[in-house]
């Protein structure tokens, strides 16, 4: 079998990627957008699980006795 000798550029298996070089940068610039989105607008789980805690922690304190035994129940 002969060998074929091609060009560099005809030896390239697609053109230049402008477009998905676009597409990727555009993709990139919208989940930037996203993340800052939900950083600044949607409430962390860490002042939930906060106000939560303190929840518990005052129901337990109103369900001790003065011997420091709780009598808060599982179910309320």
């Amino acid at each position: 079998m002969a060998e074929k000798i091609l060009k560099a550029e005809k030896a390239k298996q697609a053109r230049q990627g402008w477009r998905v070089l676009m597409v990727l940068i555009g993709a990139l610039v919208l989940a930037m957008i996203a993340w800052f989105a939900v950083e600044t607008f949607v409430k962390t789980s860490d002042d939930a699980t906060t106000q939560a805690n303190l929840i518990s922690s005052e129901r337990l304190a109103a369900h001790t006795d003065a011997a420091g035994t709780s009598t808060l129940s599982v179910f309320g």
